[in-house]
């Protein structure tokens, strides 16, 4: 059973997380992440986007451009 945050995430190994409007604390947070795990907030090399929002405003007004770097 998945118990900290970056294993429900399923964030694996040599990763790079790309994070968009990030609480100051989101990488305190990932406590236990694999070997060679990488967070950006800018990148075209990533395996996962991981986007913070206020408010459906937000959500709304960001959509088209984070579902752009959402890869198949």
């Amino acid at each position: 059973m998945a118990n900290s945050i970056s294993d429900k995430l399923k964030i694996k190994a040599k990763f790079t997380l790309l994070t968009l409007n990030a609480p100051a604390n989101f990488k305190k947070g990932l406590l236990g992440l694999s070997t060679g795990v990488k967070i950006t907030d800018a990148g075209a090399a990533y395996n996962q986007v991981h986007w913070f929002v206020m408010n459906k405003a937000q959500m709304e007004k960001e959509m088209s451009k984070v579902m752009k770097l959402v890869k198949p």
